[in-house]
């Protein structure tokens, strides 16, 4: 088969030992209606599992369709960079090998694709508690479902910032910009979502959801003990998009740089609340610091709007005093809750 032959639609999965998992991912992707509109590439992350025996089923049932691409491990973000040099898609997609689609809205996404000249496209998505078995839909709120507009117009009706699972890329795109995310790390999917906003034009929202995001797990990065164990791993993403933002925001429009603003605040204050979740000393105290001032010389900007967020004001103020109390005052909070 020539791989070259172009497709609606690239679905990377990220497959780190999912053996367990590829038989309740890839059959809900292929649906006949559309199996020659899309690829999905598997890409093995050096899994020490049989993810690859599992994946060859599928290749030899849909040949046209599944791709199977090992590599050595090296983190999620090492898998999207591959991904993106691999795809023939005319749009990108990034679908994690434990979670899964919706059949019937993922068709009908695909069968509009094909109607589309448009830069990014943003989808509701489900949060399944795999514990609980309760679902949850992540929207995003617009006046404008279903039609193609600038960027700036719906990026003023969304009123969350946006999530790996919501987005839908113009393959092109990342190719030409040559976007590249950070290998061995966690949380990189907080640069797969604000890296291409420079340079994207043109926006759609879907208005049905189409991924099943699984969440509860106790592996899961965002458990609150991995992220204490990976918090080094949020602070190089956290220093990396604010060299990024010092970097372009000269560059793009004033709705745009609200916008990463915003994201940024959002991400700080994760990660302050992760510090404060930490036991109460030296090390969780000199990363807040850290953050503060990095902010402070190289994007002052954000750095005077943390006042006006809840809860971030104490911390900005880099004292033991402040500190102590912040983590006291969580301390508290989290008894009262329970």
């Amino acid at each position: 088969m020539d791989h070259k032959i172009k497709k609606i639609l690239t679905i990377i999965i990220p497959s780190y030992n999912t053996e367990c998992y590829i038989n309740e991912c890839l059959p809900y992707f292929l649906d006949k209606q559309i199996l020659n509109d899309i690829e999905i590439i598997i890409i093995d992350d050096g899994s020490k599992d049989n993810t690859a025996l599992e994946a060859k089923k599928y290749i030899e049932k849909y040949p046209d369709t599944v791709r199977l691409v090992r590599k050595e491990n090296g983190g999620h973000g090492s898998v999207i960079n591959r991904g993106i040099k691999e795809a023939n898609g005319k749009y990108f997609k990034v679908v994690d090998g434990d979670d899964w689609v919706i059949t019937d809205n993922f068709v009908s996404f695909v069968l509009k694709l094909k109607q589309l000249e448009v830069d990014l496209i943003i989808n509701p998505f489900v949060e399944y508690n795999i514990e609980k078995k309760v679902s949850k839909i992540i929207s995003y709120p617009s006046g404008y479902y279903g039609e193609i507009k600038e960027i700036d117009k719906i990026l003023n009706t969304l009123d969350q910032t946006l999530q790996l699972h919501a987005v839908t890329y113009r393959t092109s795109l990342l190719k030409s910009k040559q976007i590249v995310f950070q290998e061995n790390c966690y949380y990189e999917d907080i640069e797969y979502v604000l890296y291409p906003l420079p340079y994207i034009s043109t926006v759609i929202v879907y208005k049905e959801p189409i991924y099943m995001y699984r969440v509860g797990t106790q592996t899961q990065s965002m458990n609150i003990k991995n992220r204490i164990k990976n918090v080094e791993m949020m602070c190089i993403i956290l220093t990396n998009i604010i060299h990024f933002y010092q970097a372009v925001y000269m560059e793009v429009s004033l709705i745009k740089k609200e916008y990463m603003v915003k994201f940024i605040l959002g991400i700080v204050k994760d990660y302050f609340w992760i510090c404060l979740h930490m036991p109460l000393g030296k090390e969780a105290k000199e990363r807040i610091c850290y953050i503060n001032l990095k902010l402070k010389k190289e994007a002052n900007e954000i750095y005077k709007k943390m006042a006006r967020v809840p809860g971030m004001s104490l911390l900005k103020i880099n004292t033991w005093g402040s500190y102590w109390l912040a983590h006291t005052l969580l301390k508290a909070k989290r008894r009262c809750m329970g």
